[in-house]
């Protein structure tokens, strides 16, 4: 059967649709391509459109099918390959997704964004050698493409290799000064490498486009930028509004079992300061009234990984299932509470709770701001974190903590190790400032205070180790303070903490069975 020709009326349509498509009016172009398809079922490129409007709308499964039909009638459509890669990734399936990327480039071997999207799967699978490749490859068919140096950039900062990471940020910031999110990127990666030069102007001007809205930069960027919460609120609002728009806030009517499910998700349940100070809050939750489910989508593995699986009552992976199918679980296994330990850092999924895996949602300890968001109902805080002059910029109803509102281990064991002085290359009756921060939080102020408190203080010596994650110091008067305090300072009483977080999970469930909205708990010491 020969296929139709299209009527002007017909091309009239699909030009129309392919104008509202660009202008960002993705429910109007969808309508006009849909009802095309009707006449023109077999029309590889409009089945290609509908999918890839689809996945812009965020439903990644539903365009699949698109792109699987698009291949039927036309497999050698190198874009239709892509796409179906892009939808394969977003429903976390990257070997699938490796898989059409390679096919598109085989088809096509100069498509650039095939590279980039390749690029971006290696990179989230740890393979960075074949990730910088692919860059390098997109870079060399494409030198202009701002989306090929800000991934290598990206990849590059990752690998702490900062320099050349700035010199491909500089280099798309000159392709495209507009480009979303850059200009946050390329200030923390000046910060990461202590260059501050024309540091004050690019603040401003960041800071600027922060307060008008502008997609500048991401909310974990802006905490290393500036303290002033209420502009910290401003770019968390514009990431949530862009990266996870609200679809609507579904009710969850509580089932009323005999202990609260809480689940804590977390890409970090292994070595890492997370699950570090707050493994031994998983093991003292009280089993009578309370059920403990991990949500691990980490790809680290460990012997903290061991500990912590001993730990839950159910540990569940839940890095190879899509954001749909985690919400389907988490609503199967009934979770009443579930707590988020990533905020918007690294490796976070935020998707998931933009789409309710619980009736109750918290932020904790992984991300100190607000996350401007209204699927965040509660953030476990205490007043040094957020003051009451600061509690109006969080979207979040605010759970206030006696003591701190950190979690440690008080299992933790204190090295028999005793370092000396001059291992360290420090002067034996030096009085010794330290610093153990990443290099992106120390700012020039902060420097300069530093250098005039040296200057009046005679054989004094300012320590800033090369390497804060490998190098420890454990000083015999620090070790002897941590012995005493241990026992009896709160900050070290794992149980009395997990008493206070259990009364705060337990207040927010009644408050939700009873019918009755967020509200800031205040618990009692």
């Amino acid at each position: 059967m020969k296929p139709k020709t299209p009527t002007a009326k017909q091309i009239a349509l699909f030009q129309q649709a392919n104008g509202l498509h660009q202008s960002g009016q993705l429910a109007e172009a969808l309508a006009i391509y849909k009802k095309l398809l009707q006449n023109f079922t077999a029309d590889p490129e409009l089945l290609e459109r509908i999918g890839t409007i689809t996945i812009q709308q965020g439903h990644a499964a539903q365009a699949l099918p698109f792109f699987d039909r698009s291949l039927q009638i036309a497999p050698g459509r190198a874009l239709s390959h892509c796409s179906r890669g892009i939808a394969l990734q977003q429903l976390n399936r990257p070997d699938q997704a490796l898989a059409a990327y390679q096919q598109a480039i085989r088809l096509k071997p100069d498509y650039a964004d095939a590279y980039i999207n390749r690029g971006v799967v290696c990179q989230e699978l740890r393979r960075h050698d074949e990730a910088l490749d692919c860059f390098d490859r997109a870079i060399a068919l494409e030198p202009h493409s701002a989306p090929a140096h800000i991934n290598k950039a990206v990849l590059l900062q990752n690998l702490k290799r900062y320099e050349e990471s700035l010199a491909n940020f500089s280099k798309a910031r000159q392709l495209d000064p507009d480009y979303e999110f850059i200009d946050g990127q390329f200030l923390y990666n000046k910060l990461q490498l202590c260059d501050w030069d024309a540091l004050e102007t690019l603040q401003t001007g960041l800071f600027a486009k922060i307060d008008s809205g502008l997609k500048a930069a991401m909310p974990w960027h802006v905490l290393s930028f500036t303290d002033d919460p209420a502009r910290q609120q401003k770019a968390a609002e514009c990431w949530a509004q862009n990266q996870f728009p609200a679809e609507g806030n579904p009710q969850f009517g509580m089932v009323g079992h005999d202990k609260i499910r809480i689940a804590y998700v977390s890409a970090d349940f292994y070595m890492h300061p997370v699950a570090i100070l707050t493994a031994g809050l998983y093991e003292n939750h009280d089993r009578r009234k309370f059920e403990i489910f991990a949500f691990h989508y980490g790809r680290e593995r460990d012997e903290m990984t061991a500990r912590l699986e001993a730990g839950f009552d159910r540990f569940i992976d839940i890095g190879e299932l899509s954001d749909q199918q985690v919400i389907q679980l988490a609503r199967s296994l009934e979770i009443d509470i579930a707590v988020d330990l990533a905020g918007y850092t690294g490796d976070s999924r935020t998707g998931l709770f933009a789409n309710r895996l619980a009736p109750l949602q918290v932020s904790y300890l992984g991300y100190a701001g607000t996350m401007a968001a209204a699927c965040m109902d509660y953030m476990i805080a205490d007043s040094i974190l957020i003051p009451e002059t600061g509690r109006r910029h969080y979207a979040e109803k605010i759970v206030y903590m006696p003591n701190s509102f950190q979690a440690n281990d008080d299992t933790r064991q204190i090295a028999a190790t005793v370092f000396s002085r001059e291992a360290f290359g420090l002067p034996e009756k030096a009085f010794v400032y330290c610093c153990f921060n990443n290099s992106y939080k120390i700012h020039p102020d902060t420097f300069r205070s530093w250098m005039r408190i040296l200057a009046k203080v005679d054989g004094g010596v300012l320590w800033l180790p090369a390497d804060y994650e490998t190098q420890a110091v454990e000083l015999a008067a620090i070790k002897n303070v941590l012995q005493r305090n241990r026992l009896t300072a709160p900050l070290f009483d794992t149980r009395l903490f997990t008493r206070h977080l259990e009364a705060a999970y337990t207040h927010m469930y009644q408050r939700y069975a009873a019918g009755l909205p967020a509200d800031d708990i205040l618990v009692d010491a």
